[in-house]
């Protein structure tokens, strides 16, 4: 979240705004919106967009203080700048991430937050949006169970946009001193981001990575700073103020037209979807134009019916210490959770409020409020003070987090088994095909231990698909399966699959998904595995993959899924994905497709092998099987699996199934289940 631009005091006779209320209501609307966002508020869904409230205030702000600068002094002093904006945003910062390490340190287990050391690298370096894109943070979570420090990804951003903007604006300057020219500049430098995001959406980034990039985001901060230089007067023009002032014959125009817009941020925050296409094919150039003009609509009217609510004592509050809150209710809102309080729901919910507006006061009155006035070392010397105590604490959080004791183990789900061909003298080969738990179950093996020297295993798993291709809701959000998990598209799941077999050949292929137990829309409604029709839907689903495996004439197993813990909802109960009772449901209905289909479809109960006690383990004996986000095995967790898996498989791999059988398979795919698959 950016922070808010210090506009309240003139230091080394800065040119400044003076302290305009109003906004400080701004940023507690902005605050407001992500963290009832972040609190789970089911019908905010679009409430992360008050991160671009933000976006376009700061891109405002800091470019009214610059031009008011340059027109009154020609010339930009850059290093006041830097100093000013380090004054406002390192201190808390620091405290945040000194808090963090001890937290999760002394409290949480070791191993909770892998890419912590990356993150803190990224925080500190203000470049924490890229690492979380380069560790394939997933800000609308599917995957790891959040990070307290994965909110700084906006810091970065904003810290990106104060090191860039000055040099660029200063040098736009000296070109021309016409704020209109200048205003179609950075309209035109926000569609253009626009286009980008664009072309990488019709490409193959994803949707988080779309989210958290650097670009996407610029686009409503220079809707901001068009704003800035369409209310500031033109060079050389006489002003009262800092902004133009609205004609008297249209403040009521200007009133309504901010009641208009206000309320069309607020619906935003309801009906904007993080997930969908609109935001990133042009959307956000909507979102910062329908801001800048809330925002514009309420400084041109200072007395007006906008800037009037804003300036409630209670919004102009929140607002003063929002950048507090918005720095500490990430990871307070992780820490205080039904686990830890036995709360839930709106209790939950009030304690978390409470607490994080007191950490943030705390914060503002002791170490961001002092810092910013200088009421200690003042300039350059209180600006190497602070970046050489800045750097001190990275390096120690960095080691601390680092150290072999935090992280005990060194998983990633990214450590792919290599496809190839099978080597000389391999006597089983193998395929397993499904979803990511796929993938990672043949991490380990490319453990070099002899026991695994005939055994050739292919992997091939595919990311956030379901054997049942519909839009899937996992953890909250909306997935619509990309053209990859199709099941008729040349380039779809069934198609690779046979490419894969016909190269191959495996002895015996295996399968295994996770996706099958999320929520699935069917003509329109939400429905999961337990509910009819869906059983006999999936049931089809489930027989025709099976007769795709069995083409070679080969036998195929059925994995059991295992049981699931991805972590609490915001109301502090549990996802309903991980409810045992939905794996007991899909496990029985693979050991019913079995039984239709004796000699050529078998089951495995890999569920028993990692669940020893009939609910999920993450760690068995001194193992830890499971990885932090409580889905996907760690390496070592394969070393545990995988001798057990073979002992059960290789038998099945040496058998073959009768031609009858075979035919059976087939033809039950092909003409579909004798099931009718309707409601009632």
């Amino acid at each position: 979240m950016p922070a808010p631009v210090d506009s309240s005091a003139a230091v080394h006779r800065t040119p400044t705004l003076g302290h305009i209320r109003s906004l400080d209501g701004i940023r507690a609307v902005a605050v407001g919106a992500v963290v009832l966002y972040h609190a789970g508020i089911a019908r905010l869904q679009g409430g992360f967009l008050g991160v671009d409230v933000f976006f376009v205030l700061s891109g405002f702000l800091i470019t009214s203080l610059l031009v008011t600068e340059l027109a009154s002094r020609n010339t930009l002093a850059f290093g006041r700048f830097y100093e000013r904006r380090a004054r406002r945003l390192l201190p808390a910062l620091v405290v945040l991430v000194g808090i963090v390490v001890i937290y999760a340190y002394v409290i949480t287990p070791h191993g909770s937050y892998p890419s912590l050391p990356a993150q803190i690298l990224g925080t500190m370096a203000y470049v924490g949006n890229w690492t979380l894109i380069a560790h394939h943070a997933t800000y609308f979570s599917l995957g790891l169970p959040a990070s307290p420090l994965e909110h700084t990804w906006s810091l970065a951003i904003e810290e990106q946009f104060y090191l860039v903007w000055p040099a660029v604006l200063f040098c736009l300057w000296r070109l021309t001193k016409r704020n209109r020219t200048l205003a179609l500049c950075c309209v035109a430098g926000s569609i253009a981001c626009a286009v980008l995001t664009a072309l990488q959406f019709s490409g193959s980034a994803s949707i988080n990575t779309l989210y958290l990039s650097t670009q996407t985001h610029a686009t409503t901060m220079l809707m901001g700073a068009a704003l800035a230089l369409l209310l500031m007067p033109e060079h050389g023009a006489a002003s009262s103020g800092p902004f133009v002032a609205a004609p008297v014959r249209a403040a009521t125009i200007w009133n309504v037209t901010g009641v208009v817009a206000w309320l069309a941020v607020v619906a935003m925050f309801f009906m904007a979807s993080g997930t969908g296409s609109l935001l990133y094919r042009g959307g956000y150039v909507g979102v910062g134009a329908v801001v800048a003009l809330a925002i514009g609509a309420t400084v041109l009217v200072p007395l007006g019916w906008s800037a009037r609510v804003l300036s409630l004592a209670p919004l102009v509050f929140i607002g003063q210490i929002s950048y507090g809150i918005y720095l500490f209710h990430f990871p307070l809102f992780l820490w205080i959770d039904h686990a830890s309080t036995g709360l839930s729901g709106l209790g939950l919910l009030a304690v978390r409020i409470i607490v994080t507006i007191a950490a943030a006061t705390v914060s503002y009155v002791l170490v961001e409020r002092p810092i910013r006035q200088r009421r200690f070392l003042r300039g350059w010397a209180g600006l190497w003070a602070a970046v050489g105590t800045y750097l001190v604490v990275s390096v120690l959080a960095f080691s601390v987090t680092s150290s072999a004791a935090f992280v005990p183990f060194a998983d990633r789900i990214a450590r792919w088994v290599p496809i190839g061909a099978p080597p000389r003298g391999t006597s089983t080969r193998i395929l397993i095909a499904g979803d990511s738990m796929a993938q990672t179950l043949g991490n380990g093996l490319d453990n070099p231990l002899t026991r695994y020297e005939h055994v050739y295993v292919s992997i091939l798993g595919e990311s956030n698909c379901s054997v049942f291709t519909a839009e899937m809701r996992i953890k909250g959000f909306h997935i619509v399966p990309r053209a990859k998990c199709s099941w008729t598209l040349p380039n779809g799941m069934h198609a690779r699959w046979t490419k894969r077999l016909h190269s191959l050949h495996p002895d015996v292929s295996l399968m295994l998904f996770r996706l099958d137990v999320v929520d699935h829309k069917v003509d329109r409604a939400w429905t999961h595995v337990g509910e009819q029709p869906f059983d006999c839907l999936l049931r089809r689903r489930l027989i025709s993959a099976a007769a795709t495996l069995a083409a070679t004439g080969r036998p195929v197993v059925l994995l059991t899924t295992p049981y699931y813990s991805t972590g609490e909802q915001p109301s502090g109960a549990t996802w309903p994905e991980d409810d045992p009772a939905r794996v007991r449901a899909y496990n029985d209905l693979l050991r019913s497709v079995a039984a239709q289909f004796p000699g050529v479809v078998h089951v495995v109960d890999l569920n028993a092998m990692v669940s020893p006690h009939g609910r999920y383990a993450r760690v068995i004996g001194s193992t830890v099987v499971r990885w932090v986000d409580g889905v996907h095995f760690t390496y070592a967790g394969d070393s545990y699996v995988l001798p057990r898996l073979l002992a059960a498989v290789t038998p099945i791999a040496r058998t073959r199934p009768s031609r009858a059988a075979l035919d059976e398979l087939e033809a039950v795919a092909r003409v579909g289940s004798p099931l009718r698959c309707s409601r009632g």
